[in-house]
């Protein structure tokens, strides 16, 4: 095993959070997870060429959208790091930046290495128009 785990949940309507506990038999040993702080709404991946790694930081008027970020809590962000690879990759190799709730501290890491300004007014945007977690 590779820990490679799914679940398949009912329809649920947005929002959160939620709190999901699970368990597994491990040769007779229970092993238990419990994921916290669970959201349900839209995923959005983002991707692009160097101009989506322009963090938040380097924005016109940084200091005011990264205050900003603290009024949006149903948002989640994440970041996968930059890896170079000859062949597909069955798996992330490295994360820059985990699952985190939107925050100044989330949202305004330093210059192209953190998360995409792209991204953030993207999410900030789709938040805004549908009311429900991004």
């Amino acid at each position: 095993g590779r820990g490679v785990w799914k679940v398949t949940l009912q329809p649920m309507p947005a929002g959160g959070p939620h709190q999901f506990q699970g368990v597994h038999d491990n040769h007779g040993m229970l092993q238990w997870i419990l994921l916290k702080d669970v959201m349900f709404g839209d995923v959005w991946v983002c991707s692009g060429q160097s101009n989506m790694e322009f963090a938040v930081k380097q924005v016109f008027n940084a200091t005011e959208a990264i205050a900003e970020a603290a009024k949006y809590p149903n948002i989640r962000l994440f970041t996968a790091d930059l890896v170079q690879s000859d062949k597909p990759l069955y798996d992330l190799e490295k994360i820059l930046q985990p699952w985190s709730v939107a925050s100044p501290e989330s949202v305004g890491g330093p210059a192209w290495k953190y998360f995409s300004a792209v991204c953030w007014f993207f999410g900030r945007d789709l938040s805004n128009h549908l009311n429900y977690p991004i």
